[in-house]
C-alpha cells in the first residue's frame, strides 16, 4: 500500500479515487452516526454497524486497487472527511443503489 494516501494525489477518473471517495463518505458518515450513538440517540447504532460493514468492503475494494503512476503499489484509506456537498449527482446514485 502506498503510505498516507491522499485524495488530491489520485486522479479522479480512476478507480482510486471513486472507491476512496466512497470510503471517505462512508467513514465520515460512520463518525457522525457514532457520535449521534453516543450522545443520546442510542438507536443510531444500528446504522453505524451497518457502515462498519461497508467501510469494510470499501477497504477491500481500495487495497486491490493499484495506486495510479506508482507501479508496486496499491490504493488504501486515507480517512478523510467528504460530505454531502463533496458527492456528485451521479456518486449520490451509486450510493443509492448500492444501499438499496
Amino acid at each position: 500500500m502506498k503510505p498516507n494516501p491522499k485524495m488530491a494525489e489520485l486522479p479522479e477518473n480512476t478507480l482510486a479515487f471513486q472507491y476512496s471517495k466512497l470510503f471517505n463518505y462512508t467513514y465520515t458518515c460512520l463518525l457522525n452516526s457514532l457520535h449521534l450513538t453516543f450522545n443520546g440517540q442510542t438507536d443510531q447504532i444500528n446504522q453505524a454497524m451497518g457502515l462498519m460493514f461497508s467501510l469494510r468492503l470499501y477497504a477491500g475494494k481500495l487495497l486491490s486497487t493499484p495506486y495510479p503512476n506508482q507501479p508496486g503499489f496499491v490504493s488504501g484509506p486515507s480517512f478523510e472527511y467528504v460530505s454531502n456537498e463533496d458527492l456528485s449527482s451521479a456518486e449520490i446514485t451509486l450510493l443509492n443503489q448500492i444501499t438499496s
